[in-house]
């Protein structure tokens, strides 16, 4: 029987944040689920976002090679790249997006303790908005390199240059028995 604990757990309130950051994370479960709800005061209708693993934003450290399919409106267009990246970028609200819509997306990192292979990464994300030529999709899936370490720190973070806005959020599952 699978079972799924919530295992962090933040909404930015007060004022916009650069990051959110969960550490210490448990590494008794086969997998993590990741879950956000983004928007960042950019001008723009979408910013930018994406996480790294373990406090480290280099693809040397943690490389990871995928495959991105993206829609914008009726537009769609896939790339595959066999570089390595340190982040996971995909888009999400900007300012300028419809008042109070927030990106909602998900992360599935698959065996995230192991330290033999390399870890899948499957990823969906919506960027809604009240226009279709706006409303934007991505989904990604990719392999996380270097399994020297679990991963046990999660940082979602701003790549537009902007602050996450508040009301945005980040939690992390552990999942057994998948």
């Amino acid at each position: 029987m699978a079972a799924i604990e919530c295992l962090a757990h933040t909404t930015i309130t007060g004022s916009t944040a650069a990051n959110i950051t969960h550490s210490g994370l448990a590494t008794t479960y086969e997998h993590l689920l990741l879950k956000w709800s983004i928007r960042d005061a950019t001008g723009a209708y979408y910013g930018d976002a994406g996480i790294y693993f373990n406090a480290t934003a280099n693809a040397t450290t943690y490389p990871l090679s995928l495959t991105k399919l993206n829609a914008q409106g009726s537009t769609f267009n896939a790339a595959t790249d066999s570089a390595s990246y340190a982040l996971f970028g995909w888009q999400n609200a900007g300012n300028s997006a419809t008042a109070d819509f927030f990106s909602a997306g998900q992360a599935y990192i698959f065996n995230y303790a192991v330290t033999t292979n390399k870890r899948p990464i499957l990823m969906d994300n919506l960027v809604p908005n009240n226009s279709s030529s706006d409303t934007r999709m991505q989904m990604a899936a990719g392999l996380l390199g270097n399994t020297a370490n679990a991963i046990t720190a999660v940082t979602l973070f701003n790549q537009s240059g902007s602050a996450l806005s508040i009301g945005s959020s980040l939690t992390v599952y552990g999942i057994n028995g998948v």
